[in-house]
Parts: C-alpha cells; sequence; structure tokens
C-alpha cells in the first residue's frame, strides 16, 4: 500500500448540534392552541431566498439557489467569499430555525424605548429576504437577567417578547464564526512540521523539521517515520516562502458541490490518483501541554478550458473548487523546486 494511501486525512470537524437540539425543543411549525404563546412569525424555509445576520462583531450575507424540481437539493452561498457554499454540516437545520422563533413571553404590546432593552444596539439583527423580495427584519436585543432570553422585536410590529436565548446564539455564530466549507483552508507556517509532495500516487519528495536542530531538512525517499525523518539541511527562508504560498490559496469560485465521495466525479478534472498532491502536516501545542496533529492536504488538478482557473480539491473534501490559474500553477513548479542552500 502506498504511503498516500495510508495518511489519507480523516478530518474530524465536532460541531454542537445546538440547532437539532433547539428545533426538537421547539419545532418551528407545531400546532398552536389559541391560548399558547405567539409565534413572532411562521415562514416556510423554501421561500427564505437571502438571509443577512449582523452582530456588533460582524455581518454575513448569505444565498440560496434552488436547482430545478428533480435535479437536487438547494445549496446555501456566501456572498462574501462569492461562489462559496456553506458548510453542510453547520448549515443544517439553519432555515427551520429561521422559519419561526418560539416566543417565551409577550411583555408589552408596544413600548416606547427601545434602548431599555438593548434593541438600539441589537445583539443580533437577521434580515430574510423571501421569494417575493419582501424583507423580514427581527432584532434580539439585551440578554435578561437570567440570560434564558433575549428581548425582541419584528420590524414593523409594536410587540415587545422574549426569544430564548439559544436560538439568538446559533445565530450569531453565523456572523462570528462563519460555517465556511472544510476545505477552504488556511494555516500557519510557523506550525508547519512536515510537508510531503506526491507524484502518481508517491512521494516524491519530503522536507520535515528536526527536532533537534529546530531546522527544515530533506527527507530520504522512501519516506521513514511520521513525520518524516531526515539530516540534509536545506534553505530554511525559500520553504518557507513555498509554505506561504501553500497557506493562502487564492479561491475563486466552486465547480461542483459534492456532499459525498459517491456524489463526486473527479477524472474529468485532472483530479485523479495520478494527480500532483500535498499534504502538510501542521502541530499546535494545547494550553494544557498536548500537541494536536492535523493534516491539510491538496490536490491538483487541469486548467479551465479557457486557462483562467485550475481544479483543485482539499481537505480530503468531494466538492471541487477552483482556484487562481497562477497560483496554481506556482504551487505545481513546487514539485520541481530545489531546497537546496546556496553554496
Amino acid at each position: 500500500m502506498s504511503l498516500r494511501i495510508s495518511l489519507v486525512l480523516i478530518i474530524v470537524v465536532s460541531y454542537v448540534s445546538i440547532a437539532g437540539a433547539w428545533l426538537v425543543k421547539n419545532p418551528p411549525f407545531a400546532a398552536k392552541d389559541e391560548e399558547d404563546l405567539p409565534f413572532f412569525y411562521t415562514l416556510s424555509p423554501d421561500d427564505i431566498r437571502k438571509i443577512q445576520v449582523k452582530t456588533p462583531k460582524s455581518d454575513e450575507t448569505f444565498t440560496a439557489t434552488f436547482p430545478q424540481e428533480g435535479s437536487g437539493s438547494s445549496v446555501w452561498y456566501f456572498d462574501e467569499p462569492a461562489g462559496i457554499p456553506v458548510n453542510f454540516d453547520r448549515w443544517g437545520g439553519i432555515t427551520f430555525l429561521l422559519g419561526g422563533p418560539k416566543t417565551q413571553r409577550v411583555l408589552a404590546e408596544s413600548f416606547d424605548n427601545p434602548s431599555q432593552y438593548g434593541l438600539d444596539r441589537p445583539t443580533v439583527q437577521v434580515t430574510l429576504t423571501l421569494r417575493d423580495g419582501s424583507l423580514r427584519t427581527l432584532r434580539l436585543g439585551a440578554p435578561t437577567p437570567d440570560r434564558g432570553a433575549h428581548y425582541a422585536q419584528m420590524e414593523g410590529f409594536p410587540q415587545l417578547v422574549l426569544v430564548d436565548s439559544s436560538w439568538g446564539d446559533v445565530l450569531s455564530r453565523l456572523a462570528d464564526e462563519p460555517p465556511l466549507p472544510i476545505w477552504y483552508y488556511t494555516f500557519e507556517v510557523e506550525k508547519v512540521h512536515e510537508i510531503l509532495f506526491y507524484l502518481k500516487n508517491d512521494v516524491a519528495r519530503g522536507y520535515s523539521v528536526n527536532d533537534d536542530t529546530n531546522a527544515w531538512v530533506t527527507c530520504p525517499i522512501p519516506i521513514v517515520g511520521n513525520p518524516c525523518e531526515g539530516t540534509e539541511s536545506i534553505d530554511d527562508e525559500k520553504l518557507k516562502q513555498a509554505l506561504d504560498l501553500v497557506a493562502h490559496p487564492e479561491f475563486t469560485r466552486v465547480e461542483k458541490v459534492a456532499r459525498s465521495i459517491e456524489e463526486a466525479k473527479h477524472e474529468q478534472y485532472g483530479l485523479d490518483l495520478d494527480a500532483p498532491y500535498i499534504t502538510i502536516r501542521i502541530e499546535t501545542v494545547k494550553p494544557n501541554g498536548v500537541t494536536e496533529v492535523t493534516l491539510t492536504t491538496l490536490t491538483l488538478g487541469k486548467l479551465t478550458p479557457d486557462g483562467a482557473e485550475m481544479y483543485f480539491l482539499a481537505n480530503e473534501q468531494p466538492t471541487v473548487a477552483l482556484v487562481n490559474a497562477g497560483w496554481g500553477t506556482k504551487v505545481k513548479a513546487l514539485f520541481d523546486e530545489s531546497f537546496t542552500p546556496q553554496r
């Protein structure tokens, strides 16, 4: 079995399923008793076309694309960076949450002092654009003293109500911790301890940080050790420049959104097992002293027919992305680059 196969990245991303738990406790389309507390609003998730979430720190907007009937499910994209879809795992249930937050209590049928409840400077403001072009804006103000709810008001309606705090927490994360897809990577060059270059599914060259000298060295082929072991010194600064290039991919858009390997057909993009492939080992020392090891991987495919972009896979994700052809060509050139120090 080749080393590349043995090093295939298993990226485990754990997200606390707040949205799912909230839905179980507060289904947005449950039957409503006349004496029950009212919904702020009730919308069908399929009617929501755009979502803007503002917090004191951030502002994110997401737009949905709805394929023709029978051709698949909708996909939500960031407005900025344009053309980048959301992380499917983190997005699950969001439109259902937005379909109707259950109020805990109506405090007043009308009120005159929004600042008293933090509604002049909302903790979260969500604006929904619907299928017919109309807007719905919900403002969540200050938390209640027990922090179990937020004071809230729907624009255009006079009522002051309480909305469950978990609802606001989920939505504020969309802006403060944007749900970028796993393949939309970057990394800190200072934390890299190994880089391996693969051609035709086998390691063509490798470099690692020597534990004793803390300097970059060339690893003999076949690779031994994890990270690979070597003694021949190289030009550290030149390799760090190469790592800086790889660490900042110039994504342009997505060619094909796929949620699973089964959906993905990559051969037509030059993204098969023979394609140029790179793994980067990143080591992060946690506050408790434990070293966390992660891998970033990338596969470089063909150029697009117009030559402006290159097909690209990252972090073993099935979605086919596109990067700027100039950036991709520079990364491919690293496979032939010599990092031997000048004599």
